[in-house]
């Protein structure tokens, strides 16, 4: 029996997924059944929304907004016990204006999401922890990239890659864990990284440095520094800046480390694999160590 489906709309202050809402419910609403909505408000926030559908007995929880969305809504979800976290069907839907102005056009192309979140498959994908330090110790989680900003002309500082400090005073690094936004739509079961490290790359700070700015418009990525299972910054005397999309906050030190296997998200599956062809995938890429952990505790599954 499918279970049925809550999507949580962030609409508050937004006005192209309020209009993209107003124009497709009904479609949705035809599709998905049964389906339940509800919307943010000044008073209802993502994490309020979260917390109030998971008490309510909720399962599959759709959000549907922008990459912020999709931040807030991981980290609510983290919030979680992970046993119970374990048991639920979470998928992540954010909109461009382009795809929004599209679907005015077109709304038969809205008919591949309808048929992934109704079918419901998940698999359970590995997290960045970010642990940080400024006058209390705060923990936050992200899915692709954080950076850390050494301020400028500090000496007292260090960034150590598995507890080994890098030789290079460089001032601006970017976190990476997962290569791609975490997006529902865009993930299939070809395409699955639990990527096994962290990695870490020099990133611009403005435009004072100006060669990764050069290179990006020769669209040159900046060579990655390492590899490892937790990076850990400190500045000793002025604090640094963590951020994370619209998230910014000053902290003298910051962990980032990996949560194995931390939340099952929806993900697009090909009717037509039959349940061992899945296995021997997730087999292949166990064998292939772009899945750390034993096929047994990766969890895909059909709802």
């Amino acid at each position: 029996m499918k279970l049925s489906t809550c999507f949580i709309i962030d609409s508050f202050d937004n006005q192209p997924i309020s209009l993209f809402w107003k124009q497709h419910q009904s479609l949705f609403e035809e599709h998905c059944v049964p389906l339940t909505f509800v919307c943010t408000t000044p008073q209802l926030s993502i994490a309020d929304l979260t917390s109030q559908m998971i008490s309510d007995g909720w399962k599959k929880i759709i959000y549907l907004g922008n990459s912020l969305t999709m931040f807030h809504a991981l980290n609510a979800l983290m919030k979680c016990p992970d046993e119970l976290r374990q048991n639920l069907s979470p998928g992540f839907w954010p909109l461009s204006h382009f795809e929004i102005f599209g679907s005015l056009i077109r709304p038969q192309s809205l008919n591949h999401a309808m048929q992934v979140f109704k079918a419901g498959h998940t698999f359970t994908f590995d997290l960045a922890r970010a642990d940080y330090e400024y006058r209390s110790r705060e923990t936050i989680y992200f899915w692709k990239d954080a950076l850390i900003t050494i301020p400028e002309g500090e000496r007292r500082f260090s960034v150590c890659l598995d507890h080994q400090p890098l030789p290079d005073r460089t001032y601006c690094h970017k976190v990476y864990l997962h290569p791609t936004s975490l997006n529902s739509m865009s993930m299939t079961l070809n395409e699955i990284h639990n990527d096994s490290r962290l990695r870490l790359q020099p990133a611009k700070n403005g435009l004072k440095n100006w060669k990764p700015w050069l290179e990006s418009l020769y669209k040159k990525r900046p060579k990655t520094v390492g590899n490892s299972e937790e990076v850990m910054a400190e500045s000793l005397i002025n604090p640094l800046e963590f951020s994370i999309l619209d998230f910014h906050t000053k902290a003298q030190k910051v962990s980032v480390s990996i949560v194995r296997h931390a939340l099952p998200v929806i993900i697009p599956l090909a009717t037509e694999r039959s349940s061992e062809a899945v296995n021997g995938t997730l087999r292949s890429l166990n064998a292939g160590k772009i899945v750390p952990t034993p096929t047994s505790s990766s969890s895909l599954r059909e709802e």
